[in-house]
Formats: structure tokens, sequence, C-alpha cells
């Protein structure tokens, strides 16, 4: 092949794609190239040197320089910018080669409200990405209106409100790739027993903010982790709302010593507790896991 030519190589990792065709568009003088995936996941296209190109698979695109000579190398399989992207990724086991912690999603509600996430990757060591807001929701919530932790986050009203209210107003194609997660925490009532819920949308537990117990029950220590987006004090600070002030927040676990409350983050980042009945801020997460 003359030096005038540089090698395009298309990859991807997802056996789905082989057979599909590669679209390499010169966008100098408009020509069109194709190539198809092989069985060995990459197809190869000369491309004239000296040009800038765009190639697309699938709808996924990118847009590269060729030099004489030169082999360059595109991976279309995956992409991070689609909720279904995102899972392809998570079912593949590949969530940490595309997915950081810390990495930011933006969410945009039917109520005309957005949420920016964080991603937090294989915290619980199944592949899984767990996904918590920066700042709360605008609306405060009492985590119990009868002011009473009995039963304990799967008594809780937040739990009910997350779950079949607002899950609603995510968009369609999110909801759709949404795993359910065990939320761990105790039953309340001062006691120190642990239960498990499944919920798609949830609040986090006092050890998986903080790392450590302080006034939930001692069961829950050793059935969850800390998310680590949450460094010290400052990183766990919320706001009410994009634009608020800084907001206590409420957490999953009932405070172990107390009949009505359930942990909180206070305002500048510290562990607390708080009367259920009271309004305060909430941060509705979510889990994007492998299919089983």
């Amino acid at each position: 092949m003359s030096q005038m030519y540089g090698k395009l190589i298309v990859l991807t990792e997802e056996s789905s794609m082989v057979g599909d065709t590669v679209t390499v568009r010169n966008l100098i003088t408009n020509a069109v190239m194709t190539g198809t995936i092989g069985s060995n996941g990459y197809c190869e296209i000369f491309l004239p040197a000296f040009a800038r190109y765009k190639a697309s698979l699938n709808g996924i695109e990118d847009t590269f320089e060729m030099g004489c000579g030169e082999t360059h190398f595109l991976d279309l399989g995956f992409r991070t910018d689609t909720w279904a992207g995102i899972k392809k990724i998570i079912d593949a086991g590949k969530a940490a080669e595309y997915i950081s912690n810390g990495d930011r999603f933006t969410v945009e509600l039917s109520t005309n409200e957005t949420l920016i996430y964080e991603a937090n990757v294989n915290t619980y060591g199944q592949g899984e990405v767990d996904f918590i807001p920066t700042y709360c929701m605008a609306v405060t919530k009492q985590h119990h209106t009868s002011n009473t932790n009995a039963g304990g986050w799967n008594n809780s009203d937040i739990r009910n409100f997350l779950n079949n209210t607002f899950i609603l107003t995510l968009p369609e194609d999110l909801q759709a790739v949404i795993s359910a997660k065990p939320v761990k925490a105790t039953i309340g009532s001062q006691s120190n027993t642990l239960q498990t819920a499944e919920d798609k949308i949830w609040i986090p537990t006092e050890k998986e903010v903080f790392g450590q117990i302080t006034y939930s029950g001692s069961a829950e220590n050793a059935v969850n982790n800390m998310y680590p987006i949450f460094t010290d004090n400052a990183s766990r600070v919320r706001t009410q709302g994009a634009n608020g002030a800084a907001v206590a927040v409420w957490l999953a676990s009932p405070y172990v010593s107390s009949s009505n409350n359930f942990c909180v983050v206070t305002t500048s980042g510290a562990p607390t507790t708080g009367a259920a009945g009271t309004s305060i801020g909430v941060l509705p997460c979510f889990r994007i896991a492998p299919e089983a």
C-alpha cells in the first residue's frame, strides 16, 4: 500500500457488532469508505493521508486525522454518553475501563429539575456502578411523617416516594437500565437487627458515606462499604437543589439509640441524627449492575 495512505483500525468489544458496517467520511472531499467488523472484533480501512475523517458505527462517531503511513485505532464498541451504552459497558464487565469514580452524568427530570450524578465503580465488587447526586433534590422530605424510625428504611416515607413517584420523573432510557440495590440497614426502634430492602432508588447508609459506624447499628458495619467519592467532610456537603444553601441530608440508617431518629449528614459534612418527622435534604441514588 502506498505511503500516501494510512490505516484505520476500528475496534469493538461487543460480539453483537460482528458484521456491522463502519462508515468513514472524508471531511474535506466528502468521499465515503466502508468496512465490516469481522469475527475478530475489528476492521481495517486504508485511507488517503493528509485528511480529516469522521468514522461511525451504529451511531457511535469519532473524528480523527490521518497522516502518511499512520495506523490509527478507534474503539467504537462502547459509549458513555447514553444510558444504554453505559449498561452495555457494565454488562460486559468493563465498567472500570470506561468509567472512573467521580465521573459526572447529567439527568434531566420530567419536573424540569436537573441532577448531576457522580459514579462509584464496583464499590461492592459486583461490577456495578452506583450513582450519587452532587446536590439534593430541590424539595426536602420527612423520613417518616409519624416521626418514628420503626421499621427502618423499609418503612420510610422517603423510600415510598423515591420508588413510586420520583423514579417516574427520570428519563425513560435511564429507567430501563436501573438495577435494584440491596439496601441493608437496621429495623429501627433501638434494635440492632438487620434487614434488607431491594430498591431502584435509595439513599446511602451511614457506613457508605462516612466509612464507619457512629450512630447506626453495628450490624450495618459488616454489610456496607464506603463510596469512594466521599473522601472528607467537604466532599459530603450537599446543597438543596443546584443553587441552594447547604442542607442536612437524610441517610437510610436508623439511629440505633433512638426510636425516632435516623442518621444525617450535617451542613458541614459531619455525622449526626435527626427526628424522622423533620424535612431535610434527600439524595435519590440509583445503581446500574450487570445482568445476572
